[in-house]
């Protein structure tokens, strides 16, 4: 059967608003043919059959519906619904290994009891999900997990396997530390199950973060009373190393990983914790990061070696209102950046490495007619740090984001308001921003913009190799070829290759339509 199917290409050239800013040139923007939709409770969307088709995956009250697109002229090959999965199913995440690709879900038939964890592979052909497979239970008193929504899984450095990790409590008066942690093997079965008991209080452990190795344990690095330790857990057995240091201060947010030798590389911001700020603060206690530490580690907790790279005073200048830098800056303060979170990092094959963070913190505020928590995105900072350990260059990018916040979790878990992309060459972060920050100067603090609720399409970029930045305003979603794309969201964007980027929207009259962007790299660099 032949599929009819539309293809609207957009080519844009550099045009005025009614406000007078200029839009750039340098992008495409197509849609494909719309199609009917029903309302979804969760959506999940992936790559298949090496980039060349999308997988949409919707839930629904009455199934699940999976939907096959063409990722050149973006129509819809396929759609069918799985009826087998009821609504009391919730989907978690979907991975892909290899030519397949494996959805999570849970079934919580009952709040109160133990939800069950299970998997099934997706028949691609025929668009359904196959035998599901139980991989574990959750027990009462799940505390949450480490740095990654609930029931999404971290994969070894080989990718060979997984780890689902939880603090939990037994009780509800148990005080003790403790970590619950499930490793499944290439083909997803059960390697170990275990309980970390540690021989701390709860409230004396700070979890720094949790890794899985190659060989199949698990690693941990911990604070306890201001003191470090590595951790190891395998086969039941628990070690624990303390890390001594004299360049270990208050560590402000770092992750661990492995690296091709087996050892393990800790990187993140160090700083301090401020419990008294000075006249123009507004929240106490917050922390202040003042530069990027670096360690690699043993898998017996010996430090091979460490560096420190201090924030440039330029960079605090840029990050901070404009009303307290030059004070500041004039009169020497002990200067951090107020809650920097790491959102990406990556190592290169040169030696060097890249950091972004992002000012990230929650205020109860009265918003929309009552007190709410809401959560707030500002700059984006970024560090590259040669093999040697120095610093190449230190950038950031003005934003201010807000969004409505769920105070279950903590604010390192809400989804950033943007989409990163890194070419080598150059690193692209493209996000949705109110138009008055068209022409933001570094230092100029920029106007809200309140996430969902339309905007100006920007692109932020940086040189790899010079840290130099480029700003480009492409198009207004209140218009798209006659749409409101009010309904957009930045984190349902997929990245395929070449500076194409995917997402689906809704456009009114129970119809949504798959978009694809497509930067040129020669004017948006």
């Amino acid at each position: 059967m032949k599929h009819l199917y539309i293809s609207i290409i957009f080519i844009f050239s550099s045009f005025f608003t009614l406000r007078g800013q200029e839009l750039a040139e340098g992008f495409e923007l197509s849609s494909g043919n719309f199609y009917g939709v029903e309302d979804n409770y969760k959506e999940i969307f992936t790559f298949i059959n090496d980039s060349a088709q999308i997988l949409g995956v919707k839930f629904q009250k009455k199934g699940v519906v999976f939907q096959k697109f063409d990722t050149e002229y973006l129509y819809q090959i396929k759609q069918n619904t799985d009826e087998s999965m009821s609504r009391r199913y919730v989907p978690q995440a979907l991975l892909k290994k290899q030519d397949k690709v494996y959805l999570f879900f849970t079934d919580q038939k009952n709040i109160l009891a133990d939800w069950d964890l299970y998997i099934s592979e997706v028949d691609l052909e025929n668009l359904k999900l196959k035998e599901y497979k139980l991989l574990f239970s959750v027990a009462k008193g799940l505390k949450y997990a480490f740095k990654r929504p609930l029931f999404h899984p971290s994969l070894s450095q080989d990718e060979s396997k997984l780890l689902f990790a939880y603090g939990v409590k037994s009780s509800v008066n148990d005080q003790e530390a403790k970590v619950l942690s499930y490793v499944f093997d290439d083909r997803l079965n059960e390697m170990s199950k275990g309980m970390l008991a540690l021989p701390y209080k709860r409230e004396e452990v700070e979890y720094l973060d949790i890794c899985l190795g190659n060989d199949g344990a698990v690693y941990s690095l911990i604070s306890v009373k201001e003191k470090y330790h590595f951790l190891k857990f395998m086969n039941g057995e628990l070690n624990t190393y303390p890390l001594e240091s004299d360049e270990w201060g208050y560590m402000n947010d770092i992750t661990l990983r492995e690296d091709s030798t087996g050892n393990f590389m800790m990187i993140g911001y160090f700083g301090a914790h401020i419990e008294k700020r000075h006249s123009l603060a507004k929240v106490d206690n917050e922390m202040s990061a003042k530069g990027v530490h670096m360690a690699i580690i043993t898998k017996e907790g010996e430090i091979l070696n460490e560096n420190k790279v201090l924030f440039p005073k330029q960079l605090l200048y840029d990050v901070m209102p404009k009303r307290d830098s030059i004070e500041f800056i004039e009169k020497g303060y002990d200067l951090g950046i107020r809650n920097l979170v790491l959102k990406e990092v990556e190592s290169r094959k040169d030696g060097s490495w890249i950091l972004w963070g992002e000012i990230s913190y929650i205020l109860s505020e009265y918003d929309m007619g009552k007190i709410r928590d809401i959560v707030h995105l500002e700059d984006i900072v970024g560090m590259k740090i040669d093999a040697d350990g120095k610093m190449v260059w230190a950038k950031s990018l003005n934003k201010h984001h807000i969004g409505g916040a769920d105070n279950t979790h903590s604010y390192q878990n809400v989804g950033a308001l943007y989409t990163y992309y890194d070419s080598n060459k150059t690193h692209y972060f493209i996000m949705p921003d109110h138009i008055k920050n068209a022409n933001i100067v570094d230092n100029e603090r920029p106007d809200i913009h309140r996430g969902g609720a339309g905007g100006f399409i920007s692109v932020y970029t940086i040189n790899d190799v010079t840290g130099e930045k480029g700003h480009y305003v492409l198009f207004d979603l209140r218009n798209v070829n006659g749409n409101n794309l009010k309904q957009f969201h930045i984190d349902d964007v997929i990245i395929g290759e070449d500076l194409k980027f995917y997402f689906e929207t809704y456009i009114g009259d129970k119809r949504d339509m798959l978009y694809k962007l497509e930067l040129d790299p020669k004017i948006v660099k």
